[in-house]
């Protein structure tokens, strides 16, 4: 649980009417906690997260970094697809993180949010491109067209910037989001905040 479950909970049970009698802090916490992480990120088709949805069937999936399967939103309706072949008796996985992120960064988000170490093949032996190349590394490595001398400053950067795009797909008022818009331009070229 973590300690917005926990403030959560004890603000819902100063609620009268809200919680079961019988239902103290403690359980809220855990009910809460059970809740935020089998629920699902409703996305479109940009895959943009839009809502959030609860799909009982679909929370019995587990996790895997190299999944044999992906979550497909037609409006409110889940589907699960598969994105390879997969063998009679073979459990079905999705990602519950994104996968276009080094493996450090995909196990502290598993760690943080999930509360377990992922050990598919992925984390375990690593991922290699078709050329034999370590796709972590690939990740990590500075790229000519950011013009910075090591990967994790450019990769601060874009954080940075999509930080600030997170922000201006928040307003309502079209100059508000042009302005952040341009903000995050500015930090992607360098200058900005």
């Amino acid at each position: 649980p973590t300690e917005s479950d926990r403030a959560l909970a004890r603000f819902a049970t100063t609620l009268p009417g809200l919680l079961p009698p019988s239902c103290d802090a403690g359980d809220a916490t855990r009910l809460l906690s059970q809740f935020r992480v089998n629920n699902f990120g409703v996305t479109n088709e940009l895959l943009s997260v839009v809502g959030a949805g609860c799909y009982p069937p679909a929370a019995l999936l587990n996790h895997s970094c190299a999944p044999n399967a992906v979550l497909y939103y037609e409006g409110s309706r889940l589907e699960v697809r598969t994105c390879r072949d997969v063998d009679a008796g073979e459990e079905l996985c999705h990602s519950y993180v994104e996968l276009c992120q080094p493996t450090a960064r995909r196990a502290a988000q598993l760690r943080e949010r999930y509360g377990f170490e992922c050990a598919c093949v992925r984390c375990s032996g690593g991922l290699r491109s078709r050329a034999g190349e370590d796709v972590d590394a690939a990740m990590e490595a500075p790229h000519p067209s950011l013009g910075e001398a090591n990967g994790a400053a450019a990769a601060a950067r874009l954080e940075r910037a999509a930080a600030v795009l997170r922000r201006a797909a928040e307003e309502e008022e079209v100059e508000e989001e042009l302005r952040w818009c341009g903000e995050a331009v500015a930090i992607r070229r360098g200058g900005g905040h």
